[in-house]
């Protein structure tokens, strides 16, 4: 079965709250030649149709340097920016919304219930490495300006 995603489809599926904000994040990444994916169960509900709960991105670590930027003059008043450095990700949250932006990378574990050891990886080792088909799944975010708004 073919299923095709377009912007409209994102942008209607996205919760309310968070529309503006990926609108303007997902126009700035593109003008700075950087390419935001919607990774993992966010795809899967997608292709299913279902409205999505849950928002995560992920930059490749090639453009890692321009992400914090990116999401500083995307964010708006009210909203929070976190940067976790020892896991490359940032947490977004807002009013009525939160959600992850991660840079590629590889991990390594000491032992089995440990925290991971991380390094930048390019974008297609990262979703390799993942431990389910949906979280696998990558769909890059078009900016508004290529098809509409997201």
């Amino acid at each position: 079965m073919e299923n095709e995603v377009d912007a409209e489809r994102i942008r209607e599926a996205l919760p309310e709250a968070l529309r503006p904000l990926l609108a303007t994040l997902a126009q700035r990444a593109a003008r700075k030649g950087v390419a935001l994916h919607l990774v993992g169960g966010p795809v899967r509900d997608l292709l299913l149709g279902r409205a999505l709960r849950d928002v995560d991105l992920l930059v490749d670590a090639a453009d890692a340097a321009k992400l914090e930027p990116l999401l500083r003059a995307a964010a708006r008043d009210g909203v929070e920016l976190a940067r976790h450095d020892r896991f490359g990700t940032y947490t977004v949250r807002g009013p009525g919304f939160a959600f992850d932006v991660a840079t590629s990378r590889r991990e390594r574990y000491a032992h089995p219930g440990a925290l991971p050891d991380v390094e930048p990886a390019p974008l297609d080792e990262d979703l390799a490495r993942r431990d389910f088909a949906a979280n696998a799944l990558a769909l890059r975010l078009p900016a508004p300006a290529e098809t509409g708004a997201v």
